[in-house]
């Protein structure tokens, strides 16, 4: 009769280990990229609304404009990136605030739901607007927000177009 040994060798059994260590260290590994791009995926998610504010803000001042019967795109040029400015914006005081193209962007602040200049508490997000190629009926809007995240700067840039609609 054969007889087997069933126990494991001292071999098998660090070899056994060696297996499952280098199997959990890649798990852990794979779980902290992943944690990683989540919170920078959160924050491009929280950049792209505050780059959609922005425009709606301008889109604003755009028909606050019409509406007070002044040309549809008064003020835009002061958010001119020709003429080395961009521009500022919040809902507490829908005006174009321009700002030299070689000073920082001032970071937006949160209070009460929503995001100022003003009041509240600091958050890492700066947003810059640029109005270029003022036509006739046609500016061309471009919205920068900028952010910095465990050392590295990111951004999310809105590109589009807004048109006098009357």
């Amino acid at each position: 009769m054969i007889k087997t040994n069933k126990a494991f060798s001292i071999l098998e059994l660090i070899i056994a280990i060696f297996v499952i260590a280098v199997g959990l260290l890649a798990v852990y590994g794979v779980t902290q990229k992943i944690l990683s791009e989540t919170i920078v995926s959160v924050s491009r998610l929280e950049a792209t609304y505050l780059a959609q504010e922005g425009l709606e803000i301008v889109r604003n001042i755009r028909d606050s404009n019409v509406i007070s019967g002044n040309g549809w795109n008064t003020g835009f040029d002061l958010c001119d990136p020709a003429q080395n400015y961009f521009c500022e914006v919040d809902y507490d005081g829908p005006v174009l605030i321009s700002r030299n193209n070689d000073e920082d962007s001032t970071y937006l602040r949160f209070e009460n739901s929503f995001y100022n200049y003003d009041s509240g508490d600091n958050t890492r997000f700066q947003r810059k607007i640029f109005i270029e190629s003022v036509e006739d009926n046609k500016a061309d809007i471009l919205i920068e927000v900028i952010w910095e995240e465990k050392g590295e700067e990111h951004n999310f840039l809105l590109n589009t177009s807004l048109y006098d609609w009357r």
